[in-house]
């Protein structure tokens, strides 16, 4: 006999789950494919492996077995061990599509009507595991295929696996960050690039019907309404979903995207507002309203919520940009207007007043061109701004240096860069 070997790898997960095989017991003779196929498990053996499968499979198809929860266990117990092991040579004509074979008949066992002894009720408990896993792994080797649809059948198994699972195994798989969330956003995603786009819309709002709920999984459902034409529906559908999250940060993003998709962002400020009432510290929150101001002509205002922003994050590059551009556009339109009603020493104040206000903008722009990620227009407009700003500070040197940086994006540009 061939020795068999255990898998016990999720990735860099290690994972031990105990065989808590026993003996259910059940005399009939309608059972005997089934109870042999239970048996040949206990040998270790890679040669009894193959006999379980082939007795599993007999009883899988005869009509007395074939529905019995007992058959779905040992068949989910059998196929497990052949995904776990599919790698040995002896076993490779047996192992395709193990893993999910293993899985679909435990969701069988979990869906069945039919009355289950307390035995097998602890089997399946501590196979439940094994048969997740060889899913989870078993569809992890399919992503390079972008077969989304066979993929996306994989997490349709998934997700009731999880819900079906223990403490220790549900412990185990949250330390590696593998929570129903996780599930639900790639069954999401395999959905939304499901070749057949009405079946995999079907997926989305299945899920929805059934209670779930995710950023990705409410977003696509908005989306969808969207393209529908129906903004109605898809407002209320991320609202309803803010609410139930409690204001979570990642829900208030997509009523953002919501708004902006249908060109509605003005709408956004009293929902904004009352965000950062809820997340006062939230960076991200403050440049949405002070870009929201901007568009609304208040510059004033938006130039106050901007400089919070960046107060609270530093390292906020949108936010650094914008303000440094709304500085020179709202504060030193107010100082040349200034100048221009002023003379003498007074005159002499305010051109200095001038040069500190387009440092302060200068300072705020350099902070935004160090990030390497904006497009090269963007780029090419804070070497403007900067440009300008040194300008008006009297500094030649700058202004050619951020004038000849300008020059080598822009032919950068011309030359197909983005």
């Amino acid at each position: 006999m061939t020795p068999m070997n255990s898998m016990k790898k999720l990735g860099k997960l290690s994972i031990g789950l105990a065989l808590a095989v026993g003996i259910i017991g059940s005399a009939t003779a309608q059972m005997q494919a089934v109870n042999s196929a239970e048996y040949s498990l206990f040998s270790n053996s890679l040669d009894e492996l193959i006999s379980a499968k082939e007795q599993i499979d007999k009883a899988a198809i005869n009509p007395k077995t074939s529905q019995l929860p007992k058959m779905f266990v040992i068949k989910s117990m059998v196929y497990s061990r052949l995904y776990e092991n599919r790698n040995q040579e002896i076993l490779k004509p047996y192992a395709t599509k193990a893993g999910y074979t293993s899985g679909e008949a435990m969701l069988l066992y979990i869906n069945s009507a039919a009355p289950k002894k307390a035995e097998l009720i602890e089997t399946a408990k501590g196979e439940m595991g094994k048969a997740f896993i060889s899913v989870l792994n078993e569809s992890g080797e399919l992503w390079e295929s972008k077969d989304f649809n066979t993929i996306g059948n994989y997490y349709q198994i998934l997700l009731p696996l999880y819900d079906n699972l223990d403490t220790a195994t549900l412990s185990l798989l949250r330390n590696n960050k593998i929570e129903r969330p996780f599930i639900v956003d790639r069954l999401v995603y395999c959905a939304l690039n499901n070749k057949d786009k009405n079946a995999g819309m079907q997926v989305i709002k299945d899920l929805v019907a059934k209670g779930n709920t995710s950023p990705s999984l409410v977003e696509a459902l908005s989306n969808n309404y969207i393209q529908q034409g129906d903004t109605i529906s898809a407002e209320k559908t991320v609202r309803e979903a803010l609410v139930k999250s409690g204001n979570a940060q990642e829900y208030f993003q997509i009523l953002m995207n919501f708004y902006i998709k249908t060109h509605q962002e003005l709408k956004l400020m009293d929902d904004v507002s009352k965000q950062i009432a809820i997340d006062p510290n939230n960076s991200n929150l403050y440049y949405t309203r002070g870009y929201l101001y901007e568009m609304s002509n208040n510059g004033k205002k938006a130039i106050e919520d901007y400089k919070k922003a960046v107060e609270l994050d530093p390292a906020n590059f949108n936010a650094n940009f914008n303000l440094g551009l709304m500085i020179m556009k709202i504060d030193g339109k107010e100082l040349y207007e200034k100048k221009a009603a002023s003379a003498g020493a007074k005159k002499k104040l305010v051109e200095e007043e001038i040069k500190m206000t387009f440092g302060n903008a200068k300072k705020y722009l350099e902070v935004a061109l160090s990030n390497t990620e904006y497009s090269l227009t963007d780029q090419i407009n804070i070497c403007k701004g900067l440009k300008t700003a040194c300008l008006e500070m009297l500094d030649n040197e700058g202004a050619k240096k951020y004038g000849d940086l300008q020059k080598s994006l822009e032919e950068e540009l011309a030359g197909g860069g983005k």
